[in-house]
């Protein structure tokens, strides 16, 4: 199954343990999605709005550093949103 991937966003730290990165997608399904990934490990979260979703994300990306890579993206690949196949590796439960 193949999610949409509307917005990727990294705290601009290196290394294992310091990175963070989120993603806000759309699946197939009609739910969007929050994956949260911090140190290796993934937490994701399906919504039934792009409101809950979004009001999660903000949550998530609180603070200084965290930059939009989908915009960096953008600009190379003038087609817009890239589509990426969904991970099998999920921990936690609604929220990520």
């Amino acid at each position: 199954m193949w999610v949409e991937t509307r917005e990727h966003w990294w705290n601009g730290l290196w290394g294992t343990g310091s990175r963070r990165d989120v993603w806000l997608r759309y699946n197939p399904a009609g739910l969007w999605e929050i994956e949260a990934r911090r140190a290796g490990r993934s937490s994701l979260g399906e919504f039934a709005t792009e409101v809950e979703a979004r009001d999660t994300l903000a949550q998530l990306v609180t603070g200084e550093g965290w930059r939009r890579l989908d915009e960096l993206t953008q600009t190379q690949n003038p087609g817009g949103r890239s589509s990426q196949p969904r991970s099998s590796v999920t921990f936690g439960g609604s929220h990520p």
